[in-house]
């Protein structure tokens, strides 16, 4: 009976103990500081640290990002240059009549450089074709991948990034089965 009592008395002391801990993860923030000791409002702080003696500032904002940086995920990226808008525009413009009946043109990037595109086609025939009319309007210029999507709510369909205008000719098969294995 001694042995029960103990156990539960430790267990008064250790679960609220774990609790806490558990509720302010390294840089979290219980009330209004953060576990480093800053007050999240009013920036960093100094602190004393009592059993080594040392004093030092806790809390301190980053410093800012330099002017070349990538935008983090809470930052908005900088809008695409005039040139890059009318890259995509003229890509887009050169292969969308290419497209058939059941082929699309799901997005052009021409921010790097050379132009990238995915074409999507619900059947590798519709795809081949597709490929064949980029390839003839960039004078076989053209780099492509072909991959087969399955998506729950629209069904299965073939995907094809291209690099548009490369420098090395790539001749689209003519036998569509071979489509997948090209590049």
């Amino acid at each position: 009976m001694k042995t029960k009592t103990k156990v539960l008395g430790w267990a008064s002391v250790i679960l609220p103990a774990l609790v806490l801990s558990c509720q302010n993860p390294i840089g979290g923030t219980i009330g209004g500081t953060t576990s480093s000791g800053g007050d999240k409002t009013n920036g960093p702080t100094v602190s004393d640290n009592s059993t080594t003696g040392v004093k030092g500032t806790t809390g301190a904002p980053a410093a800012p990002a330099a002017s070349g940086a990538v935008a983090g995920p809470d930052e908005p990226a900088a809008p695409p240059s005039e040139a890059t808008l009318t890259a995509v525009q003229e890509a887009r413009d050169k292969i969308t009549p290419m497209m058939g009946v059941d082929s699309k043109v799901v997005f052009v990037n021409c921010a790097e450089g050379s132009c990238t595109a995915r074409v999507e086609a619900g059947t590798l025939a519709q795809m081949r074709n597709a490929l064949q009319g980029v390839s003839s309007a960039y004078q076989g210029r053209v780099s492509f991948e072909v991959r087969e999507h399955f998506d729950a709510y629209a069904g299965h369909s073939y995907h094809a990034d291209l690099v548009l205008g490369t420098n090395t000719p790539t001749a689209v098969p003519t036998d569509e089965n071979v489509l997948m294995g090209v590049n």
